[in-house]
């Protein structure tokens, strides 16, 4: 089956999938979450908290964070992120660095991700017999312009994964 078949086309992950890291140990949830906004408003995404929840449980807290980005690309294309953030067993502690008490957390950390593109959002080829058309349409008129597409929503995909690894990364000494 052809892409073209497809309205959306999962780059990063899949309908079940996840590309996921897990990190256990020092961190600054502050500095992460900071720098994934940062990293979306840079390009120009549309920014939709889903969800963010917190709970208080005998062995630290538990946060959840869900993020929906996406960005507009043409008429026909838009780029979607999905981006969770869970926590598990947070606690706040004070470490020294640089000879700065500086506040930072410690806990269980798993980070989640997937990219899609969707295709005809606006729904331009809707309707009986408009199917074949948007089909004949990607297959045919636009199909280089759409691997175009794709190959930029996975550098763009690669680039966000790589700060927040970077990011991460910073923490370990």
């Amino acid at each position: 089956m052809g892409k073209e078949k497809q309205e959306k086309v999962s780059v990063h992950g899949g309908a079940i999938n996840w590309v996921r890291l897990k990190y256990s140990g020092l961190y600054d949830i502050e500095k992460l979450m900071t720098a994934a906004r940062q990293w979306f408003l840079d390009h120009k995404y549309l920014l939709i908290e889903s969800e963010h929840s917190e709970a208080v449980k005998g062995g630290g807290k538990e946060i959840r964070f869900e993020w929906k980005p996406e960005r507009n690309v043409t008429d026909y294309i838009k780029f979607q992120f999905e981006f969770e953030v869970v926590i598990l067993r947070e606690v706040d502690v004070v470490v020294e660095e640089q000879g700065r008490k500086k506040k930072m957390q410690q806990g269980d950390l798993e980070l989640r991700f997937r990219t899609t593109m969707a295709k005809n959002y606006r729904k331009t080829f809707k309707g009986p017999g408009k199917e074949f058309l948007r089909q004949t349409y990607e297959k045919y008129l636009i199909k280089r312009e759409l691997e175009g597409y794709e190959a930029k929503l996975n550098s763009e995909g690669d680039e966000f994964w790589d700060l927040m690894k970077q990011v991460l990364g910073s923490f370990t000494r």
